[in-house]
């Protein structure tokens, strides 16, 4: 007869349990995790928006050629970014899904930072944040890639991944339930990585939270695209130009703050 722990066990983070054979084997389904950052620093918020006094983007700001670490700002819901003194940043709009695109050209990369709602998540449902994009260049599908995003969902509570192959047209959802939710007007630190599989045939995503209780960073989520468009792993294209945006998803009036964000080479 089965012990109560064949049944339920506990198996090690990697590991699941294999019914017929009683026991935990490794899960290969997990992809490993990212490697150590290169130390390369494609953008830094204290470095490229922080000047030590208060203003508002509501269009441009800094160099916008392709690889100037400058910003603007697009999408529904005139947006707008507020830059505080000390280079906290709300990304604030009307009903929409407002962006702040910023033209740092990236591929195998690591987007972190800290985030706070201030508002209603009835207000504001959600935020992305998107590598490896090139949404905005026009023309066809395979020169116009969204790129590859992670979704902090505070009204459902949930950490998501998204495959952009082109404007509007999106494909391998990836969802998990956050274990510990989000609250309103708190701050929590985030960590999402996009790299290619060492076999350049996958896209391997993680996503680490640290909700500032002392317990350190808890990987949220993890998955993979196994089979992503070509256009999205041609790291030459993505070397002439590319982006990274920051979204909000809002029902009304509202806004996100972000503070300490940077883009890291992997």
């Amino acid at each position: 007869m089965s012990t109560p722990n064949e049944l339920d066990p506990t198996c090690p983070p990697g590991w699941k349990f294999n019914k017929q054979l009683c026991k935990c084997e490794k899960d290969i389904t997990i992809p490993p995790p990212p490697p150590p950052p290169t130390g390369e620093i494609l953008w830094d918020s204290n470095i490229h928006l922080k000047t030590g006094e208060a203003y508002t983007i509501t269009g441009t700001y800094g160099d916008q050629s392709p690889d100037g670490k400058g910003v603007f700002m697009a999408a529904s819901g005139s947006p707008h970014v507020i830059v505080d003194a000390d280079g906290t940043f709300w990304l604030e709009a009307d009903a929409g899904h407002g962006r702040m695109y910023i033209k740092a050209i990236n591929f195998n990369a690591i987007m972190e930072g800290e985030i706070m709602f201030p508002d209603s998540f009835d207000v504001v449902r959600n935020s992305t944040q998107r590598l490896r994009s090139r949404h905005q260049e026009g023309g066809a599908c395979e020169n116009r890639g969204g790129g590859f995003g992670q979704t902090i969902e505070v009204q459902e509570q949930l950490a998501e991944y998204e495959t952009e192959s082109c404007h509007n047209l999106h494909e391998n959802s990836i969802k998990k339930p956050l274990a510990k939710k989000i609250e309103q007007g708190k701050w929590i630190k985030f960590r999402y990585s996009c790299q290619n599989s060492p076999d350049n045939k996958k896209v391997l995503f993680s996503t680490d939270y640290d909700y500032n209780d002392g317990q350190g960073w808890v990987n949220v989520c993890s998955g993979e695209h196994p089979n992503p468009p070509a256009h999205l792993m041609d790291e030459s294209l993505c070397m002439k130009e590319s982006y990274a945006w920051l979204r909000m998803n809002n029902e009304a009036k509202g806004k996100v703050g972000f503070k300490n964000v940077r883009i890291i080479k992997i």
